[in-house]
């Protein structure tokens, strides 16, 4: 489940929280909507996808588990009613 914390996660750090126990995705969700949200995970994905293994000091695997989260969660934006 992406909603699900994890303790020391590269691919949803501490510093993605707004404050506790708000996570920036959820604030995003309800200041924008799920339609708005949807496209930036959709784009993110595209993101970490296209630079796995490129960037200096990142490691593929850790980008790849960043464009799976996105692509989950844009799914799941998809699958609510």
């Amino acid at each position: 489940n992406p909603f699900v914390e994890r303790v020391n996660d590269p691919v949803r750090p501490a510093h993605y929280k707004v404050g506790d126990p708000y996570e920036c995705i959820r604030v995003m969700l309800e200041w924008h909507g799920p339609d708005a949200v949807y496209w930036f995970c959709v784009l993110n994905a595209e993101k970490y996808l296209s630079r796995a293994g490129k960037k200096e000091g990142a490691a593929a695997a850790t980008d790849l588990r960043k464009a799976a989260w996105y692509a989950m969660h844009a799914a799941e934006i998809k699958e609510r009613p």
